[in-house]
């Protein structure tokens, strides 16, 4: 439900401060309970809640902070609306850029690491390149261009991409040219 942070306790005004009229909470709010104790709520939080709340962790930092490792230390910075708009906005962004992206795969069949050069194809062109290699020899095409023998029924685009759309049908029109059946699986849109 959260996550209980440690450290120096947080005063109360009075014992009576610390419990109020329940009301509601969301991801990100910090409570703070009679021992003085935060707790930042996360994904799974409750929807009310009885203890004061002191701030709220904007959205953009929620999966950092479920992450963060517990005996490191914790600061919190305050932001304006638009910095935390700002924020999700970038890190939309550079998820919309990580689900465009295609990987490649090592000879023993394995997703190349992100860390090495070459991991990832960013370019369309070379994604629909990629894909027409993989069906032409019948299986997945390692960085090195082996063939891991692999049947290939499907291909999934992501669609919540800037350019998914685009790309499906692009990749279609390819798939079609090159003598490739191309249709839409059930309960699919058709680019």
């Amino acid at each position: 439900m959260g996550m209980r942070l440690a450290g120096p306790p947080l005063a109360h005004r009075s014992p009576q401060h610390a419990d109020i009229v329940f009301d509601g909470v969301a991801p990100g709010a910090i409570q703070v309970p009679a021992n003085g104790q935060p707790i930042v709520l996360l994904a799974d939080a409750q929807t009310v809640g009885g203890y004061p709340k002191l701030a709220t962790v904007i959205r953009a930092d929620l999966g950092r902070l479920a992450r963060w490792p517990a005996p490191r230390p914790l600061h919190f910075v305050a932001v304006t609306r638009e910095q935390a708009h700002t924020a999700l906005r970038q890190q939309h962004n550079a998820l919309q850029r990580w689900m465009a992206t295609l990987r490649t795969y090592q000879r023993d069949g394995q997703l190349t690491p992100r860390r090495e050069p070459g991991a990832v194809l960013h370019d369309a062109d070379a994604c629909i390149e990629h894909v027409l290699r993989m069906l032409e020899a019948g299986g997945l095409v390692t960085r090195e261009g082996h063939v891991l023998p692999t049947p290939i029924d499907s291909i999934c685009v992501h669609g919540d991409g800037p350019h998914a759309v685009a790309t499906a049908r692009q990749l279609r029109l390819s798939l079609q040219a090159a003598g490739w059946a191309a249709a839409a699986a059930r309960g699919a849109a058709v680019a």
